[in-house]
């Protein structure tokens, strides 16, 4: 619905508690959340969404880091590894959108 304008989360600080994260001592990985800057009265909340989130210099580096220490790691080139087992990446082509896709599909049909 236009008029809704949209979707909208927010996160209670008060009632924020920090995840208590243990990262792995290795070079080829570092915290997500150790590269942002953000005001400090908001630290809770990046660390709700950030704490669990390891960068990885590669996927061979990311693949061992999600199953060995439950994080999710994300690498240099955007691709993702969930401490659950899933891998996404891969190229995206920034010319084609979903929305065209869709449309392509639903001709089809």
């Amino acid at each position: 619905n236009k008029e809704k304008g949209g979707r909208v989360t927010f996160l209670p600080l008060n009632r924020m508690v920090a995840p208590n994260v243990t990262y792995p001592d290795d070079n080829d990985s570092f915290p997500l959340l150790s590269k942002l800057k953000y005001d400090n009265k908001f630290d809770l909340a990046f660390k709700q969404i950030f704490a669990r989130v390891l960068i990885c210099r590669s996927m061979d580096t990311a693949v061992k880091m999600a199953s060995s220490t439950q994080l999710n790691c994300v690498t240099m080139d955007g691709d993702t590894v969930s401490n659950k087992g899933s891998m996404t990446g891969g190229y995206q082509d920034a010319n084609r959108s979903r929305i065209a896709a869709m449309r392509a599909l639903r001709e089809l049909n």
